[in-house]
């Protein structure tokens, strides 16, 4: 999953510039971190990663481009 998972992450990453990256970060952060189940919290709480929506912000990264290479 790990191999997966940063790849999925590389290509978000890629789908801004590296000027724009440091600027929207956090937003990102937001858009894809894990979801937790109700009743479920603090730091080391299980989650889950969605890649597929890691996989659409690539897509839909406001201002951003696609990524080099990406069809």
């Amino acid at each position: 999953m790990l191999p997966k998972t940063e790849a999925a992450m590389m290509h978000l990453a890629r789908a801004l510039p590296g000027e724009e990256l440091g600027t929207r970060v956090y937003w990102l952060y937001e858009a894809f971190r894990p979801q937790m189940p109700v009743a479920v919290a603090g730091w080391g709480a299980a989650g889950f990663l969605d890649l597929e929506r890691i996989g659409r912000l690539t897509e839909n990264v406001p201002g951003g481009a696609k990524p080099a290479g990406d069809t």
